[in-house]
């Protein structure tokens, strides 16, 4: 083995491989660190959400069963009963058999197999939609459009009622 040399290169990484992923690893901390330290906008939307779900889901059941369906709104939670009483007896079942079951919905409702969705503690509503039904044909007896604004941290999101026609955005 005359003439040949063995090149060893030495284990490890160099200080501008470390001073890249450190960088890279900041980037990355900042962005993922701002989604998870505030969740009142993601509540708001998952909320915003829920409530078009009963509206709609609340119409449709009108339609289908050629009945009416009361929606009973305060500043905690949106339901659907098949009565303005909305009793025991009256409640709608939601879709699958139960509803979302958050502590929210499940200290606003109770009943986890209501068409029912509580409002989450770190989100807030301008207002309600009071009481309201979907007859037969999906309309309401509104007289006119109704929206309620749920707010998180800055983010705000709209549910509106068309009168006449039922339609939910």
């Amino acid at each position: 083995m005359y003439g040949y040399r063995v090149h060893l290169r030495p284990f490890g990484f160099t200080m501008v491989e470390m001073v890249v992923v450190i960088v890279v690893l900041g980037i990355v901390s900042a962005i993922g660190v701002g989604r998870f330290m505030g969740r009142s906008d993601l509540d708001a939307r998952a909320y915003a959400d829920q409530m078009r779900s009963v509206l709609r889901f609340a119409q449709k059941t009108a339609i289908a069963q050629r009945r009416n369906i009361h929606i009973i709104s305060d500043a905690n939670k949106i339901a659907a009963c098949y009565t303005a009483a909305c009793g025991a007896g009256d409640l709608v079942w939601a879709p699958g058999g139960h509803n979302s079951q958050s502590s929210a919905t499940q200290a606003a409702c109770g009943n986890a197999a209501w068409l029912c969705e509580g409002r989450p503690s770190s989100a807030t509503a301008n207002s309600s939609f009071g009481a309201f039904l979907f007859n037969s044909s999906g309309a309401t007896n509104l007289a006119a459009d109704a929206s309620v604004q749920i707010s998180g941290n800055g983010g705000v999101q709209t549910v509106t009622v068309v009168a006449g026609t039922g339609y939910v955005y």
